[in-house]
């Protein structure tokens, strides 16, 4: 593996500084000037939860406050797939629960931020193409934003199965 600020590419290392890609020191990938990505999938199929609730967690560019808000509902079991329903896992408990390289204020990433992650998947490595990724922020009371690196936002059932990937700022 490389290390802090460098990135393999075809089995050898390079400096590439802050670039998409770049593997940091605690493991995690640089995305952006403020997005770092986790090196794996959270989950390949997890649901977004609160379906039938409306959370009114809408920014496409605020995830940690998204993330805080649905938790919650989440957690107070509003509306159904929740973890307390017996559907797991969920989106927003795995970004919650998750530490890894020391830190432990993992989220699910806004809409925005989604979109960021899956123009430089290349880049970052590690995407299974035909996957729909979770984004934090929500379409209407059952459906919330998801991308898939074949292109497109997407709003699907709060319900669905799909992969999540956590970041941190």
């Amino acid at each position: 593996g490389c290390g802090d600020g460098m990135k393999c590419s075809s089995g050898a290392c390079s400096a590439t500084g802050n670039a998409p890609g770049s593997i940091m020191a605690d493991g995690s990938i640089y995305v952006d000037g403020t997005i770092y990505v986790m090196p794996y999938d959270q989950s390949s199929s997890a649901y977004w939860g609160t379906y039938t609730y409306t959370t009114g967690a809408t920014s496409t560019t605020n995830g940690p406050g998204n993330q805080t808000n649905v938790y919650a509902h989440v957690i107070a079991g509003d509306g159904y797939g929740n973890p307390d329903d017996g559907y797991t896992p969920n989106a927003f408990v795995l970004c919650h629960d998750l530490t890894f390289g020391g830190h432990s204020d993992w989220y699910l990433p806004a809409k925005d931020e989604l979109h960021t992650i899956i123009t430089n998947s290349v880049a970052i490595g590690g995407f299974p193409s035909n996957s729909y990724y979770w984004s934090s922020s929500e379409y209407s009371i059952g459906y919330a934003w998801s991308e898939r690196l074949s292109g497109g936002n997407q709003d699907y059932t709060k319900t669905s199965g799909y992969a999540v990937r956590c970041v941190r700022r």
